[in-house]
């Protein structure tokens, strides 16, 4: 996902770990910014954008499940804290 500032990846993968970048303060993205404290709503927002717009256009139909990764792109489990 992408907007005028920033580009989100985000990964379905076990081991892969999700991407962010400031394409404005960093065109050639070589600085993944998904670890970064102050950029976690940022993640969480383009994040729930991506899954807004495959409901609406009803790319759900394929066999993904909705999931929120924590901070560096790993399930965290509700029994953490």
């Amino acid at each position: 996902m992408r907007t005028d500032k920033y580009k989100y990846i985000k990964y379905h993968g076990i081991w892969d770990r999700n991407e962010l970048y400031d394409l404005q303060n960093d065109p050639e993205e070589m600085y993944n910014l998904i670890a970064d404290s102050d950029k976690q709503e940022i993640a969480k927002s383009m994040s729930s954008a991506i899954y807004d717009w495959l409901e609406e256009t009803n790319g759900m139909n394929i066999p993904l499940k909705r999931a929120v990764k924590y901070r560096f792109g790993d399930f965290k489990h509700s029994n953490e804290h």
